[in-house]
This record gives structure tokens, C-alpha cells and sequence, in this order.
């Protein structure tokens, strides 16, 4: 399944991957939209948020 939204972290993620640290426990997203930087890093446990209602039930039908 492919969302796009505007802000999509896509293009972004040769220079976004750099800057996380290679460890952590809990990884955070305060806005998720297609959530392409979760499903790249595939923490083992994640919070994840959205401004966006529709989107947020999309995402929970999904799981």
C-alpha cells in the first residue's frame, strides 16, 4: 500500500537516517503520515501519532 502526503519523509531519508542514533528503545513519530521512516528503521517498539483523523483510522484498520 503507498499513501502519499504532503511532507513525505521519502526523498528525505539519505539525509534524515544519518542523524538517529543507532540504538534505541522506543522509537517516536509525531507525525506518521505514509510512515515511511518507521517501516525503514522497523522498530521493535514504537508510538506512533498523526494530526490527521482519516489517516489515524486508516492506520488502525491496518494493524
Amino acid at each position: 500500500m503507498k499513501i502519499n502526503r504532503i511532507g513525505c519523509k521519502q526523498k528525505l531519508l539519505p539525509q534524515i537516517i544519518p542523524h538517529l542514533p543507532e540504538l534505541f528503545k522506543t522509537y517516536y513519530e509525531t507525525f506518521l503520515g505514509s510512515g515511511v521512516l518507521y517501516f525503514y528503521l522497523k522498530p521493535a517498539k514504537a508510538i506512533l501519532n498523526d494530526y490527521d483523523p482519516d489517516l489515524i483510522t486508516l492506520w488502525r484498520q491496518s494493524f
